[in-house]
């Protein structure tokens, strides 16, 4: 949020409300996410063992699918509500530099088509013009 912060010029207020949101789906996915690394160490240990339990493993892999879909949903669902404290020059401009922040966490590094190498909000703003 550090980046979005400056990029999207966001105010006090809007801060304080966007880190209120953050946290709420933070602690509501904290379950979710603990379950889903039971499953997955469960997982690790039915592949490991001697025997193989395909209807085990299926059950571990539907439950794994929806702990998936109810992650994918909290997240969907807080970024609705974040979205819903920008004002609509916030949103669209939102909406251009998402791809290029997705990008950074791709391993692409911090480059949007070879010009925008930094990390400052200016950077960011001058690529998606």
């Amino acid at each position: 949020m550090g980046r979005m912060t400056q990029v999207l010029d966001l105010t006090k207020e809007q801060q304080s409300r966007i880190d209120a949101i953050v946290e709420d789906e933070r602690s509501k996915t904290e379950p979710l996410r603990q379950r889903m690394n039971e499953n997955r160490e469960q997982l690790r240990k039915m592949a490991d063992a001697e025997s193989f339990d395909e209807a085990a493993v299926r059950a571990l892999a539907t439950k794994k699918a929806e702990l998936g879909a109810e992650l994918m949903v909290e997240r969907a669902r807080a970024h609705n509500r974040i979205q819903a404290e920008l004002t609509p020059e916030q949103r669209e401009l939102s909406q251009k530099i998402r791809p290029l922040m997705q990008d950074g966490r791709r391993g692409k590094g911090r480059f949007w088509q070879g010009e925008c190498y930094s990390r400052r909000a200016d950077c960011w703003r001058t690529a998606v013009q």
